[in-house]
């Protein structure tokens, strides 16, 4: 008898285990936009297994909330404060999208503070957080160390997460005045010519290297679906129909348009409209191929 409520004592802490390691969000990939005014726009893909809720808390007052799934609509209930709490009721593996606007993130003081605090109530396997400031932006401090950073464009990869454990993103910029057209002097034109041309070709080509590392920043957060969508425009010369995008990737045409306007509101495509389609370009300044 005591081996038997060994074995089942056992087998009930190895399920307990199993389903705790399992019941997770797999990955969870955040982009905020903030705009000249001090006002972000935030954008958040999860995907999730072995769950069927969650709750997100941030730190701030947040509005015009949108929840949309791979399934369709989820349901989500908030209640904001000093901290905000999303909870959301999500079909066990899916890939979710939560969309808010937000003007606590931003404190103006010698400069402009970004500071992003946030938890979840379960663990978060996969975490990549990325900031973009408006393109006149020029960092001053960033906190923690971020996987990549250019004069306007922070990210923070490969993090994880324990249920309830808090992660903050803290950056300090200002925003440059561009200056007034002035007379350059012809020697001035001509020191800069020298310096220009006394460049070394591995300098260049360092260089070349590292404004390339956007794109690999990107494409890690795409999932299989968007990297589809993304192989199709670039084989097509980075400009394609939005029908063609179908027709290569095999998707339906309901797939394509959700997955587009993800794309659009991320910065990565654009869009025009031709008559009854549309063409789809990248966005070459933060997309370079």
């Amino acid at each position: 008898m005591r081996i038997k409520a060994f074995v089942i004592t056992l087998f009930t802490v190895v399920l307990f285990f199993s389903s705790a390691v399992f019941a997770q969000i797999r990955y969870c990939g955040i982009n905020v936009n903030v705009d000249e005014k001090g006002k972000s726009v935030v954008e958040i893909i999860l995907m999730v297994k072995g769950i069927n809720n969650f709750t997100l808390n941030i730190f701030g007052h947040i509005s015009n909330l949108s929840a949309t799934s791979d399934n369709g609509d989820i349901y989500c209930t908030t209640k904001s404060n000093y901290i905000s709490s999303i909870s959301c009721n999500v079909t066990e593996e899916s890939k979710n999208r939560l969309t808010f606007e937000t003007n606590d993130f931003i404190k103006k003081k010698e400069f402009f503070s970004l500071s992003a605090r946030l938890f979840f109530d379960i663990a978060v396997s996969h975490l990549i957080f990325s900031v973009q400031l408006p393109e006149s932006a020029n960092i001053v401090k960033i906190f923690p160390e971020p996987s990549f950073s250019s004069s306007s464009f922070i990210v923070w990869s490969d993090l994880d997460m324990a249920p309830e454990q808090e992660i903050r993103f803290e950056t300090d910029y200002k925003i440059e005045l561009i200056p007034a057209p002035s007379v350059i002097p012809w020697q001035h034109i001509g020191i800069t010519a020298v310096i220009i041309f006394g460049i070394s070709s591995g300098a260049i080509l360092s260089i070349l290297q590292r404004i390339k590392r956007p794109k690999e920043i990107i494409l890690s957060v795409l999932d299989d679906y968007e990297k589809k969508v993304i192989n199709a425009i670039v084989a097509a010369g980075g400009e394609i129909n939005q029908k063609r995008i179908v027709q290569e990737t095999n998707l339906s045409k309901a797939k394509v348009s959700r997955i587009v306007k993800d794309l659009v509101n991320r910065g990565i495509i654009e869009v025009q409209r031709l008559g009854r389609t549309n063409k789809i370009k990248l966005v070459k300044k933060k997309f370079e191929f």
